[in-house]
């Protein structure tokens, strides 16, 4: 009888789940339950339930109070609660916050010079609005440039790091008063975060054949 308990509890040891209490993977710089630290521009605030992020991604685990861990994750700027990151008690709630562990972060500044002038073609008369266009950011950007004033046409290109692009529009007939154009970055990669500016263009006066 004794030699089927021990076989009993034996078998029930090994088909048991994990401890409730497993630790955030190595390699991280553990922090404590609560605090706020800034790592290459990034700023990470923790406590209580919530972990918040700005100026770019974090990567880190946070333990639960009550059991398990969140996982490697990385994050962009924003609020993110412990349930959100798979830390939920018995009743659905999200759980308190033991540690935090902090992997890396990144931080990314969107850096360019732009420039937007106008022409008249003389074989139509057409106004030629012209956008240049440097990335001067170490990474690549997808930009959308949009021409507001006359036609709200919109081109979408990507520029590698340190690479250039020269867009036109044809905006009709001259002459044409002063103009917009409007240029939004991203990240092409889709790292969190955006840039927009505009650029202003002179008047063109009149030209072509019929002038």
């Amino acid at each position: 009888m004794a030699i089927m308990l021990a076989t009993i509890i034996g078998a029930s040891a090994a088909n048991a789940a994990p401890p409730p209490d497993l630790h955030c993977p190595t390699g991280g710089t553990k922090l404590g339950a609560s605090g706020s630290t800034t790592l290459n521009g990034v700023t990470i605030n923790w406590g209580g339930t919530s972990v918040s992020i700005t100026g770019g991604t974090a990567t880190f685990c946070v333990k639960g109070g009550i059991s398990g861990n969140s996982g490697i994750v990385t994050r962009g700027p924003g609020t993110y609660t412990s349930g959100s990151l798979g830390l939920v008690g018995p009743q659905g709630q999200s759980q308190g916050i033991s540690y935090l562990s902090l992997y890396s972060t990144e931080h990314r500044t969107f850096k360019w010079d732009a420039d937007a002038s106008s022409d008249c073609r003389r074989a139509d008369g057409h106004v030629i609005v012209k956008v240049d266009f440097t990335n001067l950011s170490p990474n690549s950007m997808t930009i959308t440039v949009t021409e507001i004033t006359f036609t709200g046409a919109s081109q979408t290109v990507t520029v590698a790091a340190g690479g250039s692009v020269h867009l036109e529009f044809d905006v009709g007939l001259s002459p044409k008063s002063p103009g917009v154009v409007e240029i939004k970055g991203l990240w092409t990669d889709g790292f969190p975060g955006s840039r927009t500016d505009t650029e202003n263009h002179s008047l063109t006066p009149a030209c072509g054949p019929a002038v």
